[in-house]
This record gives C-alpha cells, structure tokens and sequence, in this order.
C-alpha cells in the first residue's frame, strides 16, 4: 500500500483523537466563540461535521479494502491446495503406471513437479516481482528437490517459465516411459491421455497461482482500489 495512504490516515486519526479528548472545547479551539483562533472565522463545529463525514468515508473504504485483501486470501489457499492436490495425483498415476526398478521415471517426473511446485510458493513470498535469492535456491538444492546443473536453467526462465517447460519435460518423460515398456497401442494412449489430463489441471492451477501472485488488486476492482490514498505501491 503506498505510503501517502498511511500519512493521511494518521493525520486523520490524530486529529480525531484531538477531538475525542475535548481540544475543540478549550481556548484555543473554540473558533467564533471565542479564544485565540476565533479572530480567523474558524468554525471548528463545521469542521467537527466534516470531520465525521471523513471518518465515514475511509471507514468504508477500508472496510472494502480489507475485504478484498481477506478475499484474496482465500482464494490463494484455495488455488494453492488445488495445485498440490493436482500434483499429488499425477505423482500417483506416475508411481502406479511408471515406476520401473531399472528405470526411475516416476521419481523424476515427480521431483520435477514437486521442485516447480513448492518453487512457485516460494515466489509468492515476492508477490510476483523478484525471482528467488541465492539463499532460497541453495535450500532447494540441499534438499535434493533441484540439482546444481538445473539452477541456472531454471533460474533464467522465470516462475511461468518454468512451470511451462517442467510440465513440458514431465510429460516428455510419461511418453518416454510408456515407450519403453513395449505395451500395446490402445493402453498406452489410454495411460498417456490420462497422464496428460492430469499434467494439464496440474498447470492450470499452477499458472492461476502465478497470476495471482503477479496482480495486485482483483481486475474488476481496479479503478476503484487504486483511486487517491487506497493504490497500493
């Protein structure tokens, strides 16, 4: 949220507080009845209304405002949840129909989901705006999730860059599998179409937490959550 926001918020709160704690019955504060500012026409009674219609406005506003932020919320959990779900069924069709004792094709496709995976949570931390820092990609390669030879590549693409060329791989690595196990046609479409299915709802998830992190307001409430004092920065 910008900053201008906050300064008028606290100027308004000061002087509600002001108010509150009777400065404009004091000397000073009386306006035409009398004391030192009486002499400028100050109506401090006016001022009082004004003062209650501000505190109406902003209290709605930001009413509205923590609505949204609440909203937003829920509907990152939410996208959130969908993708691990969604990733966690492909990594079962994977185990199921892949898993091979020579030949580790369920791993891998699974470590490449899982790695993209978390590393797009890791990047909400960043609304959208940075990549990872340094730090955050040697916890992914102590934890086997990434390997050194794949940071920099992964790195260079960007969050949708990599969900786009990991899903890719993934399921280059489905049809390699199947391939290589010799089954009939029919079966083997049928796995692949099933596996694909499930990449596919895996992706959109991911790419809908992406778009998420990367906006910072909700669309069709652009023009109204960027007016003067409530845009964030």
């Amino acid at each position: 949220m910008r900053g201008d926001f906050w300064l008028f918020f606290g100027l308004h709160m000061m002087v509600w507080g002001f108010f509150q704690h009777g400065w404009r019955d004091n000397a000073g504060w009386k306006g035409n009845r009398g004391g030192n500012l009486g002499t400028v026409g100050i109506d401090w009674v006016d001022c009082w209304v004004d003062l209650k219609m501000i505190s109406i406005m902003v209290t709605f506003f930001l009413a509205f405002y923590v609505n949204q932020c609440f909203g937003r919320y829920q509907h990152i959990c939410a996208t959130t949840q969908k993708m691990f779900a969604s990733a966690h069924d492909f990594m079962y069709h994977a185990r199921l129909f892949l898993r091979k004792p020579d030949k580790p094709y369920d791993r891998l496709s699974s470590r490449w989901i899982t790695a993209v995976s978390l590393l797009g949570v890791a990047q909400l931390e960043t609304r959208g705006q940075t990549d990872l820092d340094e730090q955050q990609w040697k916890s992914f390669v102590s934890s086997g999730l990434v390997r050194k030879s794949e940071v920099e590549f992964l790195r260079s693409l960007g969050g949708l860059g990599r969900l786009l060329v990991v899903t890719q791989m993934a399921g280059e690595v489905v049809r390699s599998a199947l391939e290589a196990e010799g089954k009939a046609d029919a079966a083997r479409d049928s796995v692949l179409t099933e596996m694909v299915d499930r990449l596919l709802v895996y992706k959109e998830h991911h790419q809908d937490l992406l778009d998420l992190s990367a906006v910072k307001v909700p669309v069709h409430y652009h023009h109204l959550l960027t007016a003067p004092g409530l845009k964030q920065s």
